[in-house]
């Protein structure tokens, strides 16, 4: 889907997504939520939504045939995962706060870890 401008957009919002879909979002969340737990308490970013509350799905894109793209969205938040089909390379996940600007992105290995790799806010 496409705006004809090069805003490309990789991803659908619809009714469930798969398993290590899933697994990849909450992974990244319980890291943001363990390390930026004292910001949050201070008030200096935003609390993430609880993870029961997500709503989102996973698409193919015809034009990334070794990327799987999904997007989740709860309250002001949207979380875009990008997962490729090599079950061995590590997911792209980016958290956004659309009311504060809030930006935190990183990847998910396939055993589970997270590289934190930048958060703006």
């Amino acid at each position: 889907m496409g705006d004809g401008k090069g805003n490309e957009k990789c991803y659908i919002v619809a009714s469930s997504a798969p398993r290590a879909v899933v697994a990849v979002r909450d992974q990244s969340q319980a890291c943001i939520q363990n390390k930026y737990a004292t910001l949050v308490e201070k008030g200096v970013i935003p609390a993430l939504p609880e993870m029961k509350t997500w709503q989102g799905d996973a698409t193919a894109r015809p034009d990334l045939v070794d990327m799987n793209c999904s997007a989740f969205t709860s309250n002001n938040w949207l979380v875009t995962i990008r997962q490729p089909v090599n079950p061995t390379a590590a997911s792209s996940v980016t958290y956004i706060d659309m009311q504060t600007g809030f930006v935190w992105a990183g990847y998910v290995g396939p055993d589970g870890s997270v590289v934190d790799v930048e958060y703006i806010r």
